[in-house]
């Protein structure tokens, strides 16, 4: 099974793991790598492309497997985005810009949102082994991702949090983008709590599209 995301896709969600898409799957042999480990969005795809084993995509790959014994996956969605893209370029890019929240939702955890964190601290909660919270995603490490990234090839950029809005790093990350590419060529994706207005509306005027995605 073939899927474009191992050569032009990137996730970096919310504790810095980097992966080829949300549906990923590690499983417990595959070791994990974090964005803080990498100089550029270059070299995050040429790993991804290591992840890419036949053998393992029944494990690593299963939500998709499970997904087209019915119809179409995730892995279909992501072919048209990236078709007719040079391997080794991102097309399709995902941040989780660190996990900054100003809400503590019932179905969240501390490596999605800073206020479930300080609850949690703050009143000694019993909550879940959230260890991955010590890697948390480093927003000045992925700006210098971004920074020295050929990003030409770029047409969809995922933004979550936490909650994107209310993080000051989000804004750093779009200027960032806009100084390497045209953003008029591609659409952005964010995923808000929609309590917060991003005083940088300027900003997301520049996208091709724009599609806010309610989360709460």
């Amino acid at each position: 099974m073939f899927c474009k995301a191992f050569n032009n896709a990137i996730r970096i969600d919310p504790t810095g793991i980097v992966l080829p898409c949300c549906r990923f799957n590690f499983g417990d042999k595959t070791p994990r790598r974090y964005v803080t480990e990498f100089s550029s969005i270059d070299d995050i795809i040429r790993y991804n492309n290591t992840l890419d084993s036949k053998k393992t995509h029944s494990t690593t790959c299963i939500k998709c497997f499970n997904e087209e014994k019915y119809g179409t996956s995730y892995r279909h969605k992501l072919a048209k985005i990236i078709q007719h893209t040079p391997d080794y370029t991102v097309k399709f890019l995902e941040i989780a810009v660190d996990n900054t929240c100003n809400l503590y939702c019932i179905m969240c955890n501390p490596d999605f949102s800073s206020k479930w964190a300080s609850i949690q601290k703050n009143i000694n909660l019993s909550l879940p082994d959230f260890s991955n919270l010590k890697k948390s995603t480093n927003p000045e490490h992925i700006l210098s991702v971004v920074e020295n990234s050929n990003l030409s090839q770029l047409t969809v950029l995922k933004i979550l949090g936490g909650e994107p809005f209310y993080s000051k790093h989000t804004k750093k990350i779009l200027e960032t983008i806009d100084r390497k590419t045209d953003l008029s060529k591609i659409e952005l994706h964010v995923y808000t709590n929609c309590t917060v207005y991003p005083e940088y509306i300027n900003i997301l005027k520049k996208f091709k599209r724009c599609r806010i995605y309610l989360s709460i």
